[in-house]
C-alpha cells in the first residue's frame, strides 16, 4: 500500500498509507478536520526494506567483520 503526504489549507502535512483506489477520495486533516491536498512527492521503493534492515540490525546488533586471507 503506498504512503501518500497530505497538506491543509492551514500548512499540516502528515503522511498515511491509502490503497491506490482511494488516492482521489478526500482526507481530512488529522489536526483540524481540514479537507487536504496530495501533495507531489518522489517515490522510494527501497526505503521499506531499508527500514527491516535497519531494525534487524538494532535488534540483533551488528555483525562481526570477518577478515579474508586473499
Amino acid at each position: 500500500m503506498p504512503l501518500y503526504e497530505y497538506e491543509c489549507k492551514d500548512g499540516h502535512r502528515f503522511e498515511t498509507f491509502r490503497p491506490m483506489a482511494d488516492c482521489g477520495e478526500p482526507i481530512h486533516c488529522p489536526e483540524c478536520r481540514a479537507v487536504a491536498r496530495q501533495l507531489v512527492s518522489l517515490p522510494q521503493p527501497a526505503q521499506f526494506g531499508w527500514r527491516l534492515t535497519e531494525a534487524a540490525h538494532e535488534r540483533f546488533g551488528p555483525r562481526e567483520e570477518v577478515e579474508k586471507d586473499v
